[in-house]
């Protein structure tokens, strides 16, 4: 008798635990998505001058690239049918590394696939998802499928915002068999805030 109570007073304070999470998250998620729609339009300019300080990811790029069949192997990714995703961190000479692994089967032509794809990777979009940006610059460069950008953008995550200065080159080696973009990123934080939203 006295255990069946215990129950049922535990399992009314998991019901209202779980009530007022949801309600927690339906007041804030409002505030979420204002705070994402107050930069949406962003002014592109071009980068101008000098691009030597994009020579160091231009080499990582190629790394990645020349070494990514061997990454897959190593993971058991190279020869799956299944839609894993994965993330490792590891580190090196170079600093820290954050591998992103993803394989989906999509019921859309290869083709359709990689231009969709191609057009997110290249685009503004992509900024948008979990902030806003403050300024962009790009260029794409004379080889086919290669853009430098440099940015400022402001992020958030839970209760957490933080301003970023990103440097990246994103880049399209189309294969007879598959696509690839592999994006290579030098992020500084310039400002940490831990506030409410």
């Amino acid at each position: 008798m006295a255990l069946q109570r215990q129950r049922k007073v535990a399992n009314n304070l998991k019901n209202l635990l779980q009530k007022r999470a949801r309600q927690l998250t339906n007041e804030c998620s409002c505030l979420t998505r204002l705070s994402c729609r107050k930069h949406q339009i962003v002014h592109v300019r071009d980068i101008c001058g000098d691009i030597g300080e994009f020579q160091g990811l231009f080499r990582h790029n190629v790394t990645a690239y020349r070494e990514m069949d061997a990454i897959f192997e190593a993971n058991g990714l190279a020869n799956m049918v299944i839609s894993p995703s994965d993330v490792h961190i590891r580190e090196d000479n170079g600093g820290k590394y954050l591998e992103l692994f993803a394989n989906k089967v999509l019921p859309f032509e290869l083709r359709d696939a990689t231009e969709a794809a191609w057009e997110h990777f290249s685009g503004t979009s992509k900024h948008m998802v979990n902030g806003s940006l403050y300024e962009k610059a790009a260029k794409n460069l004379d080889e086919p499928y290669t853009i430098i950008e440099d940015f400022t953008k402001e992020t958030f995550y839970n209760n957490s915002r933080a301003d970023l200065k990103v440097k990246q080159v994103v880049r399209r080696y189309v294969e007879a068999n598959r696509d690839i973009v592999i994006w290579t990123a030098r992020i500084s934080s310039t400002a940490i805030k831990h506030k409410m939203l």
